[in-house]
């Protein structure tokens, strides 16, 4: 449904990623749909403008922290409203020069494994597309972390639609919907404390590790 916070878990990762990519456009996707339209049936530059997708392992380029957010983008949003969300505010701590003049270096090797996912998913909020895919945004952060960007980021996307691919239980208790997909296909779909007492598959999944 059009602006909803949708959740997907998935008890295979690498079909997890293929649909991430699908939905993203960035493979094959003759069976996804945009409105009533195939994905496949419009250009890459309106697939961009409609759909804006974070990797699992994004890259970073070298440049500052201005560059870095020099993409199409709709305006709504300032870089601090996006960085607050993704939690990232203290990365510019960690960097060399000052705000927007913070320097990147090394295509972020000097980063953390998780400053590297949340300035990435910061890049992501601040395009503010109509549509956004997250692969498991934030799955190299704390728990606490993973708690305030949980609840920003019901907050930044509000009247939007949001696809996030996550097992974390912290995302998936703010969902308004949450699909739960089995060798690659839908099983059950719910709340996540729906599930949480009617599917023991849903249960295992989700609390793995926790």
């Amino acid at each position: 449904m059009p602006n909803e916070f949708l959740a997907i878990v998935s008890d295979n990762p690498l079909l997890a990623d293929e649909l991430c990519d699908r939905l993203g456009g960035y493979i094959n996707a003759d069976q996804v749909y945009l409105g009533n339209l195939p994905l496949t049936t419009f250009s890459r530059d309106s697939i961009r403008t409609a759909i804006s997708s974070q990797e699992k392992d994004p890259a970073i380029l070298s440049g500052t922290i201005g560059s870095i957010f020099t993409v199409p983008h709709s305006g709504r949003l300032t870089i601090d409203d996006a960085m607050q969300a993704a939690s990232a505010q203290d990365i510019l701590d960690s960097l060399e020069g000052e705000g927007m003049s913070a320097e990147v270096v090394e295509r972020g090797r000097t980063l953390s494994g998780g400053q590297r996912q949340r300035l990435s998913l910061a890049r992501t909020l601040f395009v503010d597309a109509p549509i956004i895919v997250l692969d498991d945004p934030t799955s190299a952060v704390d728990s606490h972390t993973e708690a305030r960007i949980a609840s920003r980021l019901m907050d930044i996307r509000n009247g939007q639609t949001t696809v996030v691919f996550t097992n974390s239980p912290l995302i998936l208790d703010k969902a308004n919907r949450v699909v739960l997909m089995v060798n690659g296909r839908k099983i059950d779909e719910g709340a996540h404390t729906q599930l949480l007492k009617t599917s023991q598959t849903y249960r295992e999944l989700v609390t793995r590790g926790a």
